[in-house]
């Protein structure tokens, strides 16, 4: 029964956490806003590791000592299956971080990454000796060593969470959108209570496997709640992450604009005279005559008014 019960509960999360997913890359889709695809990176990534690293070793335990094979290598076996999915969890967190910067537009400092990988790469190649080195332990080295991976595991997801709450908090204060500024809040502070809540999950899992699922459940399916808050505020307030830039340029290919007709166009924009933009681009005014008049019947606009408001 108990079985059956974590089968449905892991099958379950695995479900939800792939619905996550969808939901991302469906508002990834519709707003192609930057910071969607690090969040849809961040949820494939934290998926691909967890059917590895954290199902490959419970299969590995489940499993392995029916055939009575040794504990060593039982437990080497069963540490391989994280240790090998381990750079996926790496990037996945660094896309998060990456995605913190999106969301406040603001670029991350180059020293956060390099500080970021370095301490990682190094707790990564720890845990690869120490693996190597498990057929030499006993049952209370692999109950250390089990513990210190945990305890390495949530205290980089919370340091992370940390990092993410004070920068937003640094940094969103300053936004001129009162909305956006509550949405990048919100989403630092419900991130951080996620992680922390499974940080409490992890450390206790050992002591009842219901503990354990709740873990498995949180670490699939708990950014469902970060999901929908980020769809109800885009709803309504994308244009507060929308790359004009790209906006034009979507209108330039759609119209079908020469190289020539972008540079009168934004000369128009900037409210030149025809007279103007002849000096400006060193070229006839009847040329210019002519150029705006392709522009108008391209993109259906009756003035330089239209025009102006279609490609500002």
């Amino acid at each position: 029964m108990i079985q059956w019960a974590i089968v449905i509960v892991i099958v379950i999360s695995l479900i939800l956490g792939i619905y996550a997913a969808v939901l991302i890359n469906n508002l990834r889709n519709k707003y192609k806003i930057a910071f969607l695809d690090s969040f849809l990176y961040y949820q494939l990534l934290v998926l691909i590791f967890g059917v590895y690293g954290i199902l490959g070793n419970i299969i590995i335990h489940e499993i392995l000592p029916k055939f009575d094979v040794i504990k060593s290598n039982i437990e080497a076996i069963a540490h391989f299956f994280p240790f090998i999915s381990t750079p996926f969890i790496i990037v996945a967190w660094f896309m998060i971080i990456k995605m913190t910067g999106e969301l406040l537009k603001r670029n991350r400092p180059q020293y956060v990454a390099t500080i970021y990988f370095l301490l990682v790469t190094a707790a990564f190649l720890i845990y690869g000796l120490a693996i190597k080195r498990m057929p030499e332990y006993n049952h209370l080295d692999y109950q250390i060593l089990k513990q210190k991976v945990i305890i390495v595991f949530y205290s980089i997801e919370i340091t992370i969470a940390t990092y993410i709450i004070i920068r937003v908090l640094i940094k969103g204060l300053k936004e001129k959108s009162k909305k956006k500024e509550q949405f990048v809040i919100r989403f630092a502070i419900l991130f951080g209570i996620i992680n922390i809540l499974k940080a409490i999950a992890l450390h206790f899992s050992g002591f009842h496997w219901i503990v354990g699922l709740y873990f498995i459940f949180l670490f699939f399916s708990g950014i469902i709640p970060l999901v929908f808050l980020t769809r109800i505020y885009l709803a309504d307030n994308s244009f507060d992450y929308i790359d004009f830039s790209n906006v034009q340029e979507d209108l330039y290919s759609k119209f079908k604009i020469t190289k020539r007709e972008r540079e009168i166009i934004e000369e128009i924009c900037k409210g030149k005279t025809n007279k103007q933009i002849a000096d400006e681009l060193f070229i006839s005014l009847q040329t210019v005559k002519d150029h705006t008049h392709n522009i108008f019947v391209k993109t259906g606009v009756k003035n330089r008014v239209q025009l102006s408001r279609k490609f500002s």
